[in-house]
């Protein structure tokens, strides 16, 4: 990593990795990586989310679901408004929820340990609440960048297949609306491998189930899925090696 993308910094000790150093590690062992600059996504996705949706917590629940690690780049906050505030990153790797929604983020922090659980602040994961805060006494702790080393052939952009989430999610949430249905209705959206999702098919119930099942798939696939009242509603599948966010087919359970 230093020999290629080196530091002015000594190597020991070592002041850390940058992002672009991570980057070239993964390369090294032929991972690609998906960069999420969460400022930047945020500005794009304005016109699709509301102020319920949390990128972060989407992201955990897309990647960690298929046992992908993700790096969280992090401003620590020593003062309020630091204008250079130290950096450092963790790797989360695990999340709770309940329904859907992440209560808390578990993380392997070097500083810290491993397992640490993270909880948001006002409900977003934009602002963490953890020992960093509660033990090392920083005043904020914001994460502004997410790194996941991924397999090359998962070519589809996390964005574009988060757009197509937000576009379903908001329609799924005026459907509810519309027809003045009293349950609690949610959607989520992850990475999976085809043969953990056939597992998962085999016990359901829908049209064409044998059709389905024996069609050819890509290796990966995401998912966009709706629930009803805890019970999955609809699947809409989509191809997870295409360089943009191409839907096979749709499956509505019974």
């Amino acid at each position: 990593m230093s020999v290629l993308i080196p530091s002015l910094d000594r190597n020991f000790p070592s002041t850390g990795l940058t992002l672009p150093q991570m980057k070239n590690y993964f390369t090294m062992l032929g991972l690609e990586t998906e960069f999420i600059d969460l400022a930047l996504e945020s500005q794009k996705l304005k016109k699709y989310c509301t102020e319920n949706d949390d990128i972060i917590s989407d992201v955990v629940k897309a990647y960690n679901r298929v046992g992908l690690p993700i790096i969280a780049a992090l401003l620590i906050y020593e003062i309020p408004y630091q204008k250079n505030p130290p950096l450092h990153a963790v790797v989360i790797s695990g999340f709770r929820h309940k329904n859907c929604d992440v209560k808390e983020l578990y993380i392997h922090d070097d500083q810290i340990g491993p397992y640490h659980h993270v909880k948001p602040i006002n409900n977003k994961f934009s602002q963490w609440d953890n020992d960093w805060i509660t033990k090392k006494k920083a005043v904020s702790v914001v994460p502004y960048k997410l790194l996941i080393p991924i397999y090359p052939k998962m070519r589809l952009n996390f964005l574009k297949i988060y757009i197509a989430y937000l576009k379903i999610k908001r329609e799924a949430e005026k459907s509810i609306k519309d027809e003045n249905l009293l349950g609690d209705m949610h959607v989520e959206l992850f990475l999976t491998r085809i043969n953990d999702y056939k597992e998962f098919l085999w016990g359901k119930t829908f049209d064409d189930k044998p059709k389905i099942l024996s069609k050819p798939f890509p290796r990966f696939v995401w998912i966009i899925r709706t629930y009803y009242e805890g019970k999955p509603e609809k699947d809409y599948i989509y191809d997870g090696t295409c360089v943009y966010a191409q839907k096979l087919f749709q499956i509505n359970f019974k």
